[in-house]
């Protein structure tokens, strides 16, 4: 057999086993232009196996198996709503949001106190524009203050409130974070090397907080998803990455922690988050969380 025959009959043989893969994994026609998109913002040419990009190659096909996760699912918690919308925005995602159904989550959920203030997170003419004077709980206050700042403008004092949340650790830690961020894209800063200062110093402490909780545990992918959004993804690092993608259940989602096996739609939405962070941070800088 010649040379020329030999190539031709294994290009072939390659192609099948190429197909035959995408066709296996569930992966249509919307999410193969998903990644195709998102491989020509990268300057990354996605068919072509490159040995020294493992590492990315294994991110892109967990991101794979989450949107086909989240293209399956009729609906998810009203959390995980909120995150879905920005991501689907910033990063392009082949998927859509019934806004009624986002409605019935936060019903559900109990969250009715809540759901007029950050359902103008998805729908900003929807927004509700009285803040009020009582909170559920802190993580409630620094989100809602955050993001209600233009209608009643912030002062030092709310800084140090955040601050406070932030020496917290934990859950309190993340949502404080996010607030500070939201009050950047909502331009209400009062106190920008101040606030700059308190976005700096909790670099180390969601970085503490992951490795304390383990890294494949909802706050630790919580802490890591939050560094990215603050665009401090160089922190995060392979073995980081590894320890998440590990734990990825067949369908594309993750449980709340290893221990367990049933499915967490808020951990999975996190570790979605995280994926798309670190892989595709390049990926439309304009596009915030906050719809204005």
């Amino acid at each position: 057999m010649s040379n020329k025959y030999f190539i031709l009959i294994s290009f072939t043989i390659v192609l099948v086993f190429v197909h035959k893969k995408n066709y296996s994994l569930g992966i249509d026609e919307n999410l193969l232009k998903f990644r195709q998109l998102i491989s020509d913002s990268e300057n990354i040419n996605y068919s072509e196996k490159n040995k020294l990009n493992y590492y990315s190659d294994s991110i892109k096909k967990a991101i794979d198996k989450s949107v086909n996760f989240f293209k399956n699912k009729d609906k998810i918690d009203a959390q995980s709503y909120l995150i879905l919308d920005y991501l689907i925005r910033k990063y392009e995602i082949p998927l859509s949001i019934d806004k009624s159904k986002v409605k019935n989550a936060f019903n559900e959920n109990g969250l009715n106190s809540s759901f007029d203030f950050f359902y103008g997170i998805i729908e900003p003419e929807a927004i509700k524009t009285v803040v009020p004077d009582t909170f559920n709980n802190p993580m409630e206050q620094s989100l809602i203050r955050a993001l209600l700042c233009k209608e009643k403008p912030v002062d030092e004092k709310f800084l140090d409130f955040l601050e406070a949340q932030i020496n917290s650790g934990g859950y309190q830690l993340t949502h404080a974070v996010i607030a500070l961020i939201w009050l950047r894209e909502n331009q209400c800063i009062i106190n920008e090397k101040r606030t700059k200062g308190m976005i700096n110093t909790s670099i180390n402490l969601l970085l503490e907080l992951a490795k304390k909780e383990r890294y494949n545990t909802d706050i630790g992918i919580e802490a890591m998803a939050v560094l990215c959004y603050s665009g401090n993804y160089k922190k995060i690092k392979p073995f980081m990455i590894s320890e998440v993608l590990k734990v990825q259940k067949a369908n594309g989602s993750w449980a709340h922690s290893p221990e367990t096996t049933i499915t967490d739609e808020h951990t999975t939405i996190l570790a979605f988050w995280l994926l798309l962070g670190v892989e595709y941070h390049r990926l439309n800088p304009a596009v915030k969380w906050i719809v204005k």
